[in-house]
């Protein structure tokens, strides 16, 4: 139950983060507009100190396991090919969303 709340979680959190809004940089001198600009840095740091570094680890260890026929075709009823794209694509979403 776990696995699925979760990606229900990001899938939620992503539909939230991609809705365009009205933006609150047009004046960066007003509280709300600093708040805007901080939350844009930290996103940005955020994607490149986590989620790139969680997304090469996710690789790796995907092609390893792989190359070396060294993981068990399934977790529980999902395989572990499943498991390696939903977490790739919401390390990749991550990503995105920080850049754009």
């Amino acid at each position: 139950l776990g696995p699925w709340l979760l990606v229900a979680a990001c899938i939620t959190l992503a539909r939230e983060a991609w809705t365009p809004k009205p933006s609150k940089m047009s004046d960066p001198t007003s509280r709300e507009g600093r708040h805007a600009l901080f939350s844009e840095v930290l996103t940005l740091v955020e994607a490149v100190t986590e989620s790139f570094p969680q997304f090469l680890l996710q690789l790796n260890t995907y092609l390893w396991a792989v190359r070396t026929n060294n993981a068990k075709p399934h977790f529980g009823v999902i395989s572990y090919h499943l498991v390696f794209v939903l977490s790739a694509t919401l390390s990749v979403l991550g990503i995105l969303k920080a850049i754009v």
